[in-house]
């Protein structure tokens, strides 16, 4: 890797040995942690608790799952609940009095979807029979 630093070509190298690095000290810390309780960290219990630190991985072999990429809308075919109107405040930066009006807006209509939603589930309750 050299003295040319972080590349696209070698964006992945470094990032591995971030992860590698990253990962035992994990190890080392969790260790630390037992042997401070009292554990055996030989004890193939604990050797199981340590590598489940790093989690399980892939559940099959490299290379023989297909991976599909889905790419998300592009930004015509996107549909809006507020029309027009938001669709002119994404091309621009919001107001701090725009910005605060667009949060009291979504949670109002948040608030009375989640109204809206505690009555249905009052209604399905209280029809029930014990």
């Amino acid at each position: 890797m050299g003295n040319q630093g972080v590349t696209e070509g070698n964006m992945m190298q470094y990032l591995g040995i971030i992860e590698q690095r990253t990962n035992e000290i994990l190890q080392m810390y969790t260790a630390a942690q037992m042997k401070e309780t009292g554990h055996d960290e030989t004890s193939p219990e604990i050797q199981t608790k340590l590598a489940a630190i790093l989690g399980q991985g892939p559940k099959v072999p490299l290379g023989s799952g297909k991976v599909e990429v889905v790419p998300p809308p592009a930004s015509g075919e996107l549909e809006s609940e507020e029309g027009s109107e938001e669709e002119e405040e994404d091309e621009r930066p919001l107001t701090r009095d725009e910005l605060k009006a667009k949060t009291l807006r979504s949670l109002a209509k948040r608030e009375m979807i989640d109204r809206e939603d505690s009555k249905v589930k009052d209604v399905s309750t209280s029809h029930k029979t014990p």
